[in-house]
């Protein structure tokens, strides 16, 4: 059902994305969701437990949604389901100022027209596409420039909470506790002894008991 609903409403509009971020939610974990992923090559990658903060660009983003998600419902809040689409859009084509929006920035144009079902023209040729891709990019960066002048427009996927860390790098084999909410104040956060079983990205590991976490220095 998930990848069924990202090819309706993402792959089949906007074309093949390279990475997929998701949290540990059993369908994301699924060997068919890895597996429709490798059949596509995207790389799936995944958020550790108790870790929000590691998805917070995206995670902001759920207050615009929610709020434009409240208007459009109004008195019929069981359809909801049926308007979150409409309120993903309604944020990605909010103005930044100047006139500009987040899928301008994205793709380079306006994206209100319906593209989906607009067939190509018969004379397209790959050096016109070479070319039209070529001038979407010019203009994104254009944009890009006017929005943040000399800054940096590089997104980096270490969160900003991360730059504050202490270097401390765990190794394959180190015996660690792991984090857990403790069901009352009486309870300790701390479960263990695990050992490090893999270090898969920044600031993260693999736990002997399976989990993904958040390495908390």
């Amino acid at each position: 059902a998930v990848a069924n609903a990202l090819e309706r409403n993402v792959i089949d509009i906007f074309g093949r994305v390279k990475e997929i971020g998701a949290d540990n939610g059993s369908q994301f974990c699924s060997a068919s969701f890895s597996a429709w992923c490798q059949s596509l090559s995207i790389r799936c990658w995944h958020i550790p437990v108790f870790a929000p903060w590691r998805n917070g660009l995206l995670e902001r983003q759920h207050k615009s949604i929610k709020a434009s998600l409240k208007i459009l419902i109004d008195s019929v809040e069981h359809r909801w389901p049926q308007y979150v689409t409409k309120a993903v859009s309604r944020c990605n084509n909010r103005d930044l100022g100047s006139g500009i929006t987040p899928s301008m920035l994205m793709f380079g144009s306006d994206r209100n027209a319906l593209w989906r079902f607009s067939p190509p023209s018969p004379a397209t040729t790959a050096s016109s596409l070479n070319d039209a891709v070529r001038a979407i990019a010019d203009i994104r960066n254009k944009r890009l420039a006017v929005l943040f002048g000399d800054g940096d427009t590089t997104i980096h996927p270490v969160p900003d909470c991360n730059l504050s860390r202490r270097q401390t790098k765990f190794k394959i084999g180190d015996p660690v506790l792991r984090w857990s909410p403790a069901s009352n104040g009486l309870k300790p956060n701390w479960k263990g002894p695990y050992e490090v079983v893999g270090t898969p990205g920044h600031f993260t590991v693999l736990l002997s008991d399976g989990s993904l976490q958040d390495s908390r220095n």
